[in-house]
């Protein structure tokens, strides 16, 4: 006759032998009526059915109304600001083109009257002129001078060559004179130095990347704001009869399995490195709530974890708690410390969350919405 702690699996136990039951509290097959056993075994149809032995995937939920309504805040200010940055350099730039030689509040009045009157397509038909321009300009000059002023002594037999040539080599030398020439006519084109214009574009580019960088933040935040994971208790009528009946039966402290449906609604997954806490009734300590080993919650999921529950027999006679649980009465408020790790952030950011006022409800009064078998009773 095989022995019913050979069999491994809830369906082998109550299938093959009629004299074994499997025990939630060590998740383990036990003769039925042995001490080191239960009371009363639990539901293979239950275990196998409402257990999911992959993260089911789950939607995200939104950011809370509260931090959308601060950061599309925070987005408009710095939009806001951007803006403001941008007319303020424009400003700057329109004041250096007004410092400018040659800009309009430094010509005396008659270039001012020219430059309003003479046409824009003349302005972009200035050039230099030629050899033979500048010789009849010359000429106008000294035969003007001449009618002028009759008692100067201008001769025609003026070298004009040797002008030219003397004034070429200015203009050679230095280049000054193009340079002036060139400056004069782009003034009166209205144009700006080209280094405040590089300077006045790449303030644009800044802008528009300020912008864009501050609706990327905004949208990240939105998208990955953290929530905190919520829960339900999942043990069904057979589970907890079964763990009311041991109690009732035992005299000693006895360990039961919970199981628990935790949504994480976070994009990142979750490790639960280490978890416990003690279980209270009106006040008074009935026992203890252990995790195990570590447990991987994933990110947009909901993950089924079995938890370790040790109960007091004293205390649970104590407090009547049996009486409560055929009342439909019976609830656990569970202060729990929970070390949690992060893998995704900073290489696995680690830290502590303390958890008060954690309720477990007993009954079909509870939330199950997360539950595999929402029914309590199936």
């Amino acid at each position: 006759m095989v022995a019913c702690a050979e069999y491994t699996s809830c369906d082998t136990c109550t299938t093959n032998s009629s004299l074994c039951h499997w025990c939630a509290f060590d998740d383990a097959c036990h003769a039925i009526g042995s001490i080191y056993g239960c009371a009363s075994g639990v539901s293979c149809y239950s275990i196998d059915r409402c257990v999911r032995t992959s993260p089911e995937p789950a939607d995200a939920l939104p950011a809370p109304v509260a931090a959308m309504a601060i950061l599309i805040t925070l987005t408009i200010c710095f939009g806001c600001c951007f803006s403001g940055c941008m007319c303020v350099a424009r400003r700057v730039k329109l004041a250096f083109e007004e410092l400018l030689p040659g800009s309009s509040q430094q010509q005396l009045p008659g270039q001012q009257e020219r430059r309003r009157t003479e046409h824009p397509s003349a302005l972009k038909k200035k050039r230099r002129p030629s050899l033979g321009e500048r010789l009849t300009e010359m000429k106008e000059r000294v035969g003007g001078g001449r009618s002028r002023e009759p008692s100067l002594d201008l001769s025609d037999d003026m070298d004009y060559d040797l002008a030219l040539v003397e004034n070429d080599a200015m203009a050679e030398a230095g280049g000054e004179l193009e340079e002036a020439y060139e400056g004069e006519v782009e003034r009166e084109r209205g144009g700006t130095s080209k280094n405040i214009a590089c300077l006045y574009n790449t303030c644009w580019v800044f802008y528009f990347l300020a912008l864009l960088g501050t609706i990327l933040c905004c949208t990240l935040a939105l998208e990955l704001w953290p929530q905190y994971p919520q829960y339900n208790i999942c043990s069904d009528e057979l589970n907890w009869m079964s763990i009311v009946n041991g109690m009732t039966s035992l005299k000693t402290s006895a360990s039961f399995q919970l199981l628990a449906s935790v949504y994480n609604p976070n994009h990142f997954d979750a490790v639960v490195v280490s978890g416990a806490g003690i279980m209270h009734h009106d006040g008074v300590n009935v026992g203890v709530l252990n995790l195990g080993e570590e447990v991987r919650i994933a990110g947009t999921a909901i993950t089924d974890v079995l938890m370790t529950a040790t109960f007091s027999a004293e205390k649970w006679e104590a407090a009547g708690l049996t009486a409560e649980y055929y009342k439909g009465t019976l609830s656990f408020v569970v202060d729990a410390d929970v070390t949690v790790k992060i893998p995704a952030l900073m290489g696995g950011y680690t830290y502590t969350a303390n958890w008060n006022n954690f309720v477990v409800d007993v009954g079909d009064f509870g939330d199950r919405s997360l539950c595999a078998c929402q029914d309590w009773d199936r």
